[in-house]
């Protein structure tokens, strides 16, 4: 496990495939793992310079899926 059990305050579960299942599999591997209603997806290998809140706000205001 690349960070162990948390990371900055936050607790890590990891989702181990024991084939590759590829990107569609892979998550919905992991969403079993997650009781939040709110989950943020992003690509381990793309960078972006976006403020998170902001994008969970308008997530919010907008209702959308």
């Amino acid at each position: 496990a690349f960070y162990g059990e948390s990371y900055k305050g936050l607790q890590i579960e990891y989702s181990v495939e024991e084939k590759p299942l590829g990107t569609g599999g892979a998550l919905k591997q992991a969403f079993s793992k997650v009781s939040s209603q709110e989950i943020l997806v992003m690509n381990g290998d793309t960078f972006f310079d976006v403020d998170i809140g902001d994008m969970l706000k308008t997530h919010r205001t907008t209702e959308a899926d």
